[in-house]
């Protein structure tokens, strides 16, 4: 089994790349690339945990992803880093996740993060605050090896010996150190080259003509696209310009250059479009105007559609669902679209109770309503599943609490039915005469499981007469061919065994979280069962977003690196970089290689601000580099003592 898997995953890692730039630019491919390679993927990792060569080789898949496919794969690569890779980091070093299994996942996250690429991460993640409002992940992941680089010790260190906890957490550091120092060589690198634009206009026309002035990865071996048609963005949709059904023309927004960069020449849009092997086309707005919106304008734009998102999400909170949604198709952030709402609800069900999201869900009747019960619970698989286990699955689900309410009930039991049947009918699994009967059975489970579990009532506790086994199969009888007395039994023997227990009704359960938590024997299993969920909770987000081509901006294709970009990249990690160096300062002693690696990042910091004109963060990081100096000379001046004690 293990050995089929390495193989078949090395074999789509093979396939990937070698793709040709025709499929990598084909939404065809992208969509079964998001469809299937990506889930294939997130199928593996549970595996992946209990074996270091499948853990290698998913990563492997992981980064050709990255490199060759991500214009198809924003929200994927988004959900999966965030919830995935990252839960993995932050799990207690060799109790929950073998110590080498991190450091796999911390050397192939490096690998993302050159001059090139971190500037998409922070553009197309960080920046993008509409339908990726949960997932900062050049913030996340900063924040998450900063935290490594700290060298806090577990809370619990299970059956393991401290000793070897302890040589565990400082790899890690080390490493975490190391990572640190790439990202901020890099930004040192992103915040030159774009003071280099500002101060030579040579620079500028070559940034332009070459790619954004960047070496090309092996994504890019095509050399430039087609320039595309720009539109401006304060004057749309933010939600609406983020993504667009797949197969429908596409516009992406222009995000080339500050007030310091200047307008490509019809020369280099000729050179461009001859590069490609299509007319050039010229960048316009909405009067027809060519113009390019700054990086700034881009960022206020970006800025006022967060207020937007998070002034409905308050709204959801504080009134209702119903009103968030219809503030949010009032402003233009949400299509008023019964699959735009369905994914809403689904993108940001965190921050929504589950018995109000039960309760949207069930309220509404005609086609609109039923279409958005459909598409928000259709990326519900039950393939393989009996109608007991699927129904389980249903009422259990961590999105939603069921209503109350026979009303609200009777519309979510005819959702389900309708999806049930669609993934299973004409299967073993599915031997129902059609969607009213699979309705009709799930009614009545519903009903058995309310009376054999329903408490006592009254002040002498009196016993509740409940349904009796008989009484059960007598009421389902003679419904349909299929429904057998054997069946009958089985169901009502499972029910009276073990409750439908549904979901409470708070937002967001907590789960046992990377940290850990529960006693010491349990931790790594408990760990290994949340990250099951998040895979489970991951592919079913991922099923409800698929359809749906979302803009992915390429450095020296869509954009070109600016001051402002650089200034706001680094101005969303400096003070967590600068705590990390803060914090390993105050303790009484640091390996050498690590104070080297400080030093480097405190350098690199140093240089980033003089770039980007940030007078105080230069300052701060000044002043550590003057405290590494110090003992630097503390030190020396110990080891001269001791030599002199010992005669040396």
């Amino acid at each position: 089994d293990l050995a089929n898997k390495l193989l078949s995953l090395a074999s789509i890692d093979d396939l990937l790349r070698s793709a040709t730039v025709a499929i990598k630019e084909s939404p065809a491919w992208g969509f079964l690339v998001r469809r299937l390679v990506v889930n294939t993927v997130l199928t593996n990792v549970e595996c992946a945990l209990k074996d270091e060569r499948l853990m290698k080789q998913v990563l492997t898949t992981l980064t050709s992803l990255w490199r060759r496919f991500r214009a198809h794969l924003k929200v994927e690569l988004a959900v999966l880093v965030d919830d995935v890779l990252l839960r993995l980091l932050k799990a207690s070093s060799g109790v929950q996740v073998p110590a080498p299994m991190q450091m796999l996942v911390m050397t192939e996250l490096s690998t993302w993060l050159d001059s090139f690429q971190m500037p998409e991460i922070f553009l197309n993640f960080d920046l993008d605050r509409t339908v990726l409002q949960e997932f900062s992940v050049y913030e996340h992941l900063c924040s998450t090896v900063c935290t490594i680089a700290e060298g806090e010790a577990p809370r619990f260190i299970g059956r393991h010996a401290r000793a070897d906890v302890d040589s565990w957490t400082s790899q890690r550091q080390v490493q975490a150190l190391g990572f640190m120092s790439q990202i901020m060589r890099g930004m040192m690198d992103i915040s030159g080259h774009a003071h280099a634009m500002r101060a030579s206009t040579r620079i500028k026309r070559m940034s332009q003509l070459g790619a954004g002035g960047w070496e090309q990865d092996s994504g890019l071996e095509d050399g430039l696209e087609r320039m595309r048609i720009m539109n401006d963005l304060a004057a749309n949709a933010p939600y609406n310009k983020s993504k667009q059904p797949e197969g429908t023309e596409d516009t992406m927004d222009d995000m080339s250059t500050d007030a310091a960069a200047v307008e490509m020449s019809a020369d280099a849009a000729a050179a461009a479009a001859a590069a490609a092997d299509s007319p050039p086309v010229a960048s316009a707005s909405r009067n027809g105007s060519t113009s390019r919106s700054s990086f700034a304008a881009r960022q206020a734009a970006q800025q006022e559609s967060r207020e937007l998102l998070n002034e409905g999400l308050r709204l959801g909170r504080e009134k209702s669902i119903k009103k968030a949604i219809q503030f949010l198709q009032a402003k233009g952030f949400l299509n008023d679209t019964p699959r735009d709402t369905a994914t809403f609800l689904r993108m940001y069900n965190k921050h929504f109770s589950k018995v109000e999201i039960g309760d949207f869900l069930g309220s509404g009747d005609g086609e609109y309503w039923d279409a958005v019960r459909l598409y928000f619970c259709s990326v519900i698989s039950f393939r393989g599943m009996d109608i007991l286990q699927a129904l389980r699955h249903f009422l259990t689900s961590p999105l939603f609490r069921c209503p109350g309410e026979a009303q609200k009930i009777d519309r979510l039991i005819s959702t389900f039915s309708r999806c049930f049947w669609n993934d299973n009918h004409g299967t073993k699994a599915c031997p129902y005469s059609g969607v009213d009967t699979i309705y009709i059975l799930c009614f009545a489970v519903i009903m058995l499981n309310t009376d054999l579990h329903k408490a006592s009532v009254g002040k002498t506790k009196k016993k509740v007469k409940k349904m009796t086994r008989d009484e059960f199969t007598k009421n389902l009888r003679g419904v349909d061919p299929s429904f057998d007395l054997k069946m009958l039994e089985s169901i009502y023997a499972s029910i009276q065994k073990e409750q439908i227990q549904m979901p409470t009704g708070g937002p967001s359960e907590g789960e046992v979280g990377a940290d850990g938590g529960g006693d010491d024997e349990g931790s790594e299993a408990a760990f290994k069962a949340s990250v099951n969920r998040a895979v489970c909770n991951v592919q079913e987000l991922l099923r409800s977003v698929s359809l749906y081509r979302h803009t992915f901006l390429r450095l020296g294709i869509d954009t070109l690196v600016s001051v402002d970009m650089a200034a706001a990249m680094f101005r969303t990690v400096w003070w967590m970089v600068h705590a990390t160096i803060n914090s390993l300062l105050e303790k009484p002693r640091i390996k050498t290689e690590m104070a080297i690696q400080c030093l480097g990042i405190v350098q690199n910091a140093i240089s980033t601000a003089i770039f980007i004109g940030a007078q105080q963060e230069r300052m701060a990081f000044a002043a550590q580099l003057l405290r590494l100096i110090n003992r630097a000379k503390g030190a020396r001046a110990a080891r001269g003592d001791a030599g002199e004690a010992s005669g040396d």
